[in-house]
């Protein structure tokens, strides 16, 4: 529940929304699963019980939240699917299998595309700019190099 009132205490206090980052907020909720909605209200059901005075600072709280997921158009982020996949990330830089890295190199992907998602109409574009983004990040991310093939030489 702490996370929830982190995110959502970042959204309420942001006086600038058009700053705010889609993936500040996506990253969360798509972590919280299919039920975000329902933890958000069990959340916001929790804080009314336990401070019966300001139920309507609650409630106004949690709708400002609300109406952010919305304009962002985040409500169904935990289902979105990456542009970027871990087999095309494999293909993208010539691994032949993943490693620790691949967690970090993910996470990064989605927040590019959560940054991003609204600048392209079309998916193969967006997905092409994606791969060039990440290419750039080869090192920050600590991509490793291609495994060459010794074997057949």
């Amino acid at each position: 529940m702490n996370e929830i009132r982190l995110t959502i205490e970042l959204v309420v206090d942001c006086k600038d929304k058009a700053s705010l980052r889609r993936s500040t907020v996506g990253k969360p909720i798509r972590s919280w699963g299919k039920t975000w909605r329902l933890q958000v209200l069990f959340t916001l059901l929790t804080d009314i019980i336990s401070v019966k005075a300001k139920t309507e600072d609650f409630l106004n709280r949690y709708s400002n939240f609300l109406q952010f997921v919305l304009d962002q158009k985040l409500q169904n982020v935990h289902s979105m699917p990456q542009i970027l996949n871990g087999g095309d990330i494999k293909t993208i830089f010539q691994l032949r299998k993943s490693g620790a890295f691949m967690n970090g190199v993910m996470k990064a992907a989605l927040e590019w595309q959560l940054d991003h998602e609204a600048e392209y109409s079309d998916k193969d574009e967006m997905k092409a700019q994606a791969i060039e983004w990440l290419r750039g990040q080869k090192e920050q991310l600590k991509i490793p190099d291609p495994e060459i093939d010794l074997t057949n030489q």
